[in-house]
């Protein structure tokens, strides 16, 4: 009888070793495993040029003042500022190779943030190639013909592919919060950091283009916050968590539970289960997980393991020879 049950036992996956066990539903649409690495190694060198402003300010020639924004060094007319605008435009493109390369996969499917980082992308680098007319944040009448719309028009596309860079990394930040933060991951942490980053720092950026004060300080905080996001972007895993051997150890010690006696004996493979050598990966939640063992010891629902649902373990007859993975 065929199985419909969106699981996969391993002798319907070949020769593939047991912790290799791919959801079924998945695996014809998973990227090619060079892809993430290709991305990543991309990425790292887009990120690498996109924060020039490191040596910039380490070099310490070309800032004039700590009130001064590092975009305004790109302004038409200040020393290498055809150099800075190409690092800029190059960064951008970069960066929207590595993302194109990685892909919008995730490890629980579609990611939601994906277009919006290459929006970023694109925006920085239309960014590098149109460039500020003048330093608005160093002259108060640079300032004042940028507001009479007075200025050249690469300057307001200078300006508005800023805006946007800000806007469209901003929301991919809050799209991948909002992907992420049902499991506690080193994704979801870096996500949440980045997130309450931006939630301090932009505050801080209106004070400095208000007051023409601390631009050369406040700007490298969204620099970095920015590179982190392109980095947990490029670096998260594009295929589904797959199952381990304390995840199949897990199983087995499930079953026993539920093929003995509940009220004699359950409670010592309960015990055996939340000793063992699984309640100590990241993000283990070990109420959560003696919840689940004694829901499937009564066959009261779904056992779950970290992140991988099991099913109702009545049904999925996991025996030696048919074990099963779970596709989703």
């Amino acid at each position: 009888m065929p199985d419909d049950s969106g699981f996969l036992s391993l002798h319907e996956q070949g020769t593939a070793p047991a912790a290799e066990v791919a959801p079924a539903e998945l695996t014809g649409r998973l990227p090619a495993p060079w892809r993430r690495p290709s991305g990543i190694a991309v990425g790292i060198a887009g990120v690498a040029v996109y924060n020039w402003w490191v040596v910039v300010a380490v070099q310490g020639k070309l800032l004039t003042s700590p009130d001064e924004l590092f975009s305004d060094l790109e302004a038409t007319g200040r020393p290498d500022a055809t150099l800075l605008q190409h690092l800029d435009l190059a960064a951008g493109l970069i960066m929207i190779v590595a993302f194109l390369l990685r892909g919008r996969q995730g490890p629980s499917g579609p990611r939601r943030e994906w277009p919006w980082m290459l929006a970023f992308a694109a925006s920085g680098a239309v960014g590098g190639q149109f460039s500020y007319a003048c330093p608005e944040g160093l002259s108060a009448s640079c300032r004042a013909a940028e507001w009479r719309l007075a200025l050249p028009l690469h300057h307001y596309v200078h300006v508005v592919a800023g805006i946007f860079e800000f806007i469209t990394l901003t929301i991919a930040v809050y799209l991948a919060w909002q992907r992420t933060r049902a499991h506690e991951r080193p994704t979801t942490r870096a996500i949440r950091w980045t997130g309450r980053t931006l939630v301090i720092a932009y505050p801080l950026l209106g004070v400095a283009y208000l007051t023409d004060r601390m631009g050369a300080f406040v700007e490298p905080i969204f620099f970095i916050a920015f590179s982190a996001m392109v980095l947990v972007e490029v670096c998260e895993p594009n295929r589904p968590s797959l199952l381990v051997d304390d995840d199949r150890e897990f199983v087995h010690l499930v079953q026993a539970v539920r093929t003995d006696d509940p009220g004699h004996h359950g409670a010592r493979h309960v015990d055996r289960v939340l000793d063992g050598p699984f309640v100590d990966r990241p993000g283990m939640d070990q109420s959560a997980l003696g919840r689940s063992v004694l829901d499937g010891v009564h066959g009261e629902g779904a056992v779950q393991v970290g992140d991988l649902p099991f099913g109702d373990l009545h049904d999925t007859d996991l025996h030696d020879g048919d074990r099963r993975a779970p596709c989703g």
